[in-house]
């Protein structure tokens, strides 16, 4: 699996420089990496990682659509931006949503537990990294408590004065979790795996 960021690193220039989004990075994403198959290890050269392949049919232009010779210079800033919503947050494009679902759901329900956004590794990992605790409580946060602390890797301060975390230090922070999480995975399996769960049976037989 990999990072649930890669649109935003892609945005943001982590795997290949550009001048316009959708011509220079969307349209080869869609209509060449994703649709190529027989690509050695699924490495695709032009973002330098691995992409799969997913059913060359499901991506093809439609209506003949030349997009290799045709340019749609489509905004950047439709993509991401620092527009403020009516709540007073920055950034209303395509690629922060996943951040207003995360900002809605910790305003409406913030003391559910974090699981209903936060995966298991990426609780864990956060609440390691940010308590200095290698071992995570066997009972997850809340998801406001998952919030303040995905904030703080992205510069939230979690003063009286700063209110709830808005979109920008969250969408820092999701990024910087994303590599804590990558981490703390390989840290786990391969010198604690007993933190893992289910754990790994060192019997896989049965009967």
């Amino acid at each position: 699996m990999g990072p649930k960021d890669f649109l935003s690193g892609l945005f943001n220039k982590r795997y290949a420089d550009y001048a316009n989004f959708f011509n220079d990075i969307l349209e080869p994403l869609f209509y060449e990496a994703l649709a190529t198959p027989d690509r050695e290890g699924n490495y695709y050269s032009r973002f330098n990682c691995k992409i799969p392949f997913l059913n060359g049919g499901l991506f093809d232009p439609m209506g003949g659509y030349n997009w290799v010779n045709v340019d749609l210079p489509l905004p950047n800033e439709l993509f991401s931006n620092k527009t403020r919503t009516p709540e007073g947050d920055e950034g209303d494009g395509v690629l922060e949503q996943r951040i207003f679902h995360l900002t809605k759901l910790g305003r409406e329900t913030p003391n559910v537990p974090c699981t209903v956004f936060f995966e298991e590794a990426e609780w864990k990992a956060l609440y390691s990294y940010v308590e200095k605790n290698p071992i995570p409580p066997e009972k997850p946060p809340t998801l406001r408590e998952a919030i303040h602390m995905t904030a703080s890797l992205g510069g939230f301060l979690g003063r009286k004065s700063d209110g709830e975390p808005g979109t920008q230090s969250l969408w820092l922070g999701i990024q910087r979790l994303d590599d804590l999480t990558a981490m703390w995975k390989f840290m786990v399996a391969n010198f604690a795996p007993h933190l893992l769960i289910p754990p790994v049976s060192s019997n896989p037989g049965y009967g």
